[in-house]
């Protein structure tokens, strides 16, 4: 990601105000980390991706940004993505560039989930939490920009 990429992304950021869901929820907090090198031209940024362990009784075997539920000691839920991102990926918060937050939302279990946006050295080292992950993968940021890798499902979850 070069200079002027960060520059815009930090820029719109900076103007976003995320949308916030009322009411009485368990909060989480999610990192959506992108990969960058400032000094690399050719650095392609990637995203940081999860897969969560079949085990876990919540969200088994899916794809997840690294995070999780807010503890009572999180100052903020930016605090919890980052503690949690350091407990799963081994990400050390100092090593995140924080740019800001998107919209909340509830998940298909009644969790509010606040997404906060960061950029993270490109060379980094990550290594899973296995009590937690089965994985970790990156997915080229222009991956989700591209309208064909798109796809819309709807499917019933718990009678609804």
């Amino acid at each position: 990601m070069d200079k002027n990429s960060v520059k815009t992304l930090r820029q719109k950021l900076a103007l976003n105000r995320p949308a916030l869901i009322a009411g009485d929820y368990i909060e989480a907090g999610v990192l959506m980390a992108i990969t960058a090198d400032a000094e690399a031209a050719d650095c392609i940024p990637e995203i940081i991706l999860t897969r969560r362990a079949a085990h876990l009784s919540l969200h088994p075997g899916e794809a997840a940004f690294p995070g999780g539920k807010q503890d009572p000691t999180d100052k903020s839920l930016l605090a919890t993505a980052l503690r949690e991102a350091h407990e799963e990926v081994a990400l050390k918060p100092q090593q995140v560039e924080y740019l800001g937050a998107l919209d909340q939302r509830i998940t298909r279990s009644g969790i509010r989930v606040s997404p906060f946006v960061g950029i993270v050295p490109a060379d980094y080292i990550l290594t899973p939490n296995q009590d937690e992950l089965d994985c970790i993968y990156k997915v080229p940021l222009s991956f989700f920009s591209d309208a064909s890798n798109v796809q819309w499902i709807e499917q019933e979850y718990r009678g609804a």
